[in-house]
């Protein structure tokens, strides 16, 4: 099974589940404080300079229709949003989010509205990688989770927010 011939929300959920999270949701510091300052345990990851010269992804702290959210901002470019965390067992993430422009060859997605995800980790991984598990063996742990967001194949624009994440076992 090709993982990336899914729909890009399903692509979303799998890029942020795989890379992985923390044991309990207090241990994933939020993409927006209360206090609004950004949030110090994420870091942006680009693509190295040496491979290719391709502009970052926006990510930002930003309002919209009255709420705090992850701005995530697209423009030929490519960029990761990560927060890195100890192993921890697999649990579910739970996240919001909505598109401001569509997607390149995306379908289904409405734009402008909130919608919510909700992934079961461990079933997402054995799913998608049960001919690369041992015969037993457990789901690995995860060490971190990463937002991407990239056009720089297109050259496309985009615009996402993200908010309310978190994991739960």
């Amino acid at each position: 099974m090709n993982p990336f011939s899914k729909p890009p929300h399903t692509l979303l959920a799998m890029g942020l589940a795989f890379v992985a999270v923390s044991a309990v949701a207090q241990s994933l510091t939020p993409l927006v404080p209360v206090d609004g300052t950004a949030a110090s345990p994420w870091r942006f990851v680009g693509f190295p300079k040496s491979k290719a010269d391709i502009p970052p992804t926006r990510f930002e702290l930003a309002e919209v229709q009255g709420e705090r959210a992850l701005k995530v901002s697209t423009r030929a470019s490519y960029g990761t949003w990560v927060h890195d965390l100890p192993n921890a067992n697999p649990g579910r993430l739970q996240w919001r989010w909505r598109l401001d422009q569509p997607l390149t060859g995306g379908k289904g997605a409405l734009l402008g509205q909130w919608q919510t995800e909700s992934r079961d980790v461990a079933a997402d991984f054995s799913s998608l990688f049960a001919d690369e598990i041992p015969t037993g063996a457990a789901v690995p742990q995860v060490r971190a989770v990463l937002i991407g967001a990239d056009s720089d194949n297109t050259g496309a624009e985009s615009v996402a927010w993200l908010k309310s994440l978190t994991w739960t076992h």
